[in-house]
């Protein structure tokens, strides 16, 4: 496997992380102020659903499986990425910061995801995963032994 495919994955794996301390930090206060957990399980189970489906992906891109690079860009850099920069937009425009911590995990969140995805799209990443620069298939019986001496031209 490609040092830029291991980037992603790391990168990946990063992003994941960030998106359930975003999820933490999102319904730390409404915990604290005593609202009920059930009106926090709908929210809970969607984030759930989705980190869990990322780090599938992640997993399946891994083991070599091109669709998983298919996925993780539509459904993590374009839309995910979307979801998660148009929101903070808006509510920045209106007025509405959030706290400098959410800050800090969404900007990591969000520079994981940029990384992840130009990192498996480089052309030695493209190239593991259409099959190429992988060990050669096992011959059947034993190896052959070599003698260890150099034959001379």
């Amino acid at each position: 496997m490609p040092s830029s495919l291991r980037l992603s994955l790391v990168a990946w794996t990063l992003a994941v992380i960030a998106g359930v301390a975003e999820t933490v930090l999102a319904v730390s206060p409404e915990i604290a102020s005593g609202e009920p957990a059930l009106d926090l399980l709908p929210v809970l189970a969607l984030r759930g659903l989705v980190y869990g489906a990322a780090a599938a992906l992640v997993i399946a891109l891994a083991r070599r499986r091109r669709w998983a690079r298919t996925a993780l860009t539509i459904c993590l850099s374009m839309i995910g990425l979307a979801s998660m920069l148009l929101p903070l937009l808006a509510d920045v425009a209106a007025g509405d910061v959030p706290s400098p911590a959410f800050l800090t995990v969404r900007g990591a969140h969000i520079a994981a995801v940029v990384i992840a995805t130009a990192a498996m799209f480089t052309r030695s990443s493209s190239v593991w995963l259409a099959g190429g620069d992988s060990p050669p298939p096992r011959a059947e019986g034993p190896a052959p032994r070599h003698s260890g001496t150099r034959a001379h031209p």
